[in-house]
């Protein structure tokens, strides 16, 4: 939740480009996003930000001529910080220089959904889940306006079957459950 938060806070120019490689999450945002409420809520918000840092990892595949397949691994933020001080209400992420153009691809190019929405879900894998439905909501609402697709075609965007396999990799589950 606090990834998509914190791409979804991220500020563009009228070119689509980042404005800063930094942005500034609301700690109380946090807190509600936890359900965390008393003495604790510090440790759970450094917890939290601990799991987001180790989490937060992309991996993908290109081809090279010369070397054939290279794996890329990136790590989208390179600092996080916030101050101890309950009065300060904010915590600060810098992403790294590397991911800074994915940023505007991913709020240009791909499905949006309301915060409350997914602040509401309590599993990665439930908003894993959330996403890809609300991404194919979002393109049957897109081809049923432009009238370009049959009924049966907008039928399985409005109505979708997730085949277990999909559900593996979308969960990145492929390697854990092989029998």
């Amino acid at each position: 939740k606090l990834f998509e938060i914190a791409v979804g806070s991220m500020k563009l120019n009228e070119d689509g480009k980042p404005v800063s490689d930094r942005v500034r999450i609301r700690k109380s945002m946090i807190y509600k996003l936890m359900g965390s409420k008393g003495n604790s809520r510090g440790k759970r918000l450094n917890e939290q930000l601990d799991e987001l840092w180790h989490q937060a990892m992309f991996e993908f595949k290109a081809e090279d001529k010369e070397m054939g397949e290279i794996i890329h691994k990136l790590a989208p933020i390179s600092h996080i910080y916030w101050a101890v001080n309950p009065r300060i209400d904010y915590v600060t992420l810098k992403f790294d220089s590397d991911f800074l153009p994915m940023i505007s691809d991913l709020q240009r190019d791909y499905t949006s959904y309301r915060l409350e929405e997914v602040a509401a879900l309590s599993t990665k894998y439930s908003i894993i889940l959330y996403r890809q439905i609300a991404m194919n909501y979002n393109q049957y609402l897109y081809y049923r306006k432009k009238g370009e697709r049959s009924q049966k075609y907008l039928d399985r965007f409005a109505n979708p079957i997730i085949s277990l396999d999909e559900l593996h990799r979308l969960f990145d589950l492929s390697k854990s459950y092989l029998r």
